[in-house]
């Protein structure tokens, strides 16, 4: 967390840049948007917002808990699992132990750090974006409130490539101003484009077949789902999770 102090404005408010998110800027009362550098209305004669005084906040590795980002040696991860070691030796330090995932890359890793360590925090912007088609290999995406295109190819894009349906709203994230990964739903209702027939009375869930989304992913459902049926599906698993009656 940055804060500064704006030497323009009369009351010499101070505004904040929430980095790890979205960047905006408030006044104590909260009605004073922008962006650093940026025009700072409605503070009197301010042209902008030059940071006078600066306090860095850097976050602790004892705050750290599943979805937090964090940058280290010069990489953006997101934390997807979190487990603390307890030393049995008195005065022992209690070590943490994350599994993140490379914003950029995608990959999994795993660290280590002693609690208390201070890590960077990582400028991050995450848009709400709207999925506008494929060409080729690339998804091209909309943000919602400005209309500013991204581009996204497929190493980026990887295994969401499956839930991208037209028109359909998603979460754009950004790392140093560069779009690098598209956060899911952690559900969404697709439509079945192909699988064998069901019968009238078959209602159990435990026996399922193969179904085909109209993205072309497979999934395994009850034998009662036909095609054209709308279903709800867990993106982080790829699993069936209900019919859905619309």
């Amino acid at each position: 967390m940055i804060n500064f102090e704006c030497a323009s404005c009369v009351a010499g408010v101070q505004h904040t840049i929430a980095l790890g998110g979205e960047r905006r800027m408030i006044d104590a009362q909260g009605n004073c948007a922008g962006s650093m550098r940026r025009s700072c209305n409605p503070c009197e004669g301010a042209a902008e917002c030059v940071p006078v005084r600066m306090e860095v906040s850097m976050p602790s590795t004892s705050d750290l808990k599943r979805g937090v980002r964090f940058e280290f040696e010069g990489n953006a991860y997101t934390v997807m699992d979190v487990a603390l070691q307890t030393p049995s030796a008195r005065g022992a330090t209690t070590l943490i132990k994350i599994k993140a995932r490379e914003l950029v890359t995608g990959q999994l890793k795993q660290f280590t750090f002693k609690a208390g360590e201070r890590l960077a925090d990582p400028d991050v912007d995450v848009r709400k974006v709207q999925y506008l088609y494929s060409d080729g290999d690339t998804r091209v995406f909309m943000d919602q409130d400005t209309y500013e295109q991204f581009e996204l190819g497929a190493d980026l894009v990887g295994e969401a490539k499956w839930f991208l349906v037209e028109e359909q709203p998603y979460r754009l994230v950004l790392y140093n101003e560069r779009p690098v990964s598209i956060e899911l739903p952690k559900a969404m209702d697709m439509v079945i484009a192909d699988c064998d027939p069901g019968f009238k009375g078959d209602t159990v869930t435990n026996v399922t077949k193969t179904a085909t989304l109209s993205t072309g992913l497979q999934i395994q459902v009850p034998l009662f789902i036909n095609a054209g049926d709308c279903v709800r599906v867990d993106t982080a698993e790829a699993r069936y999770m209900e019919r859905v009656r619309k």
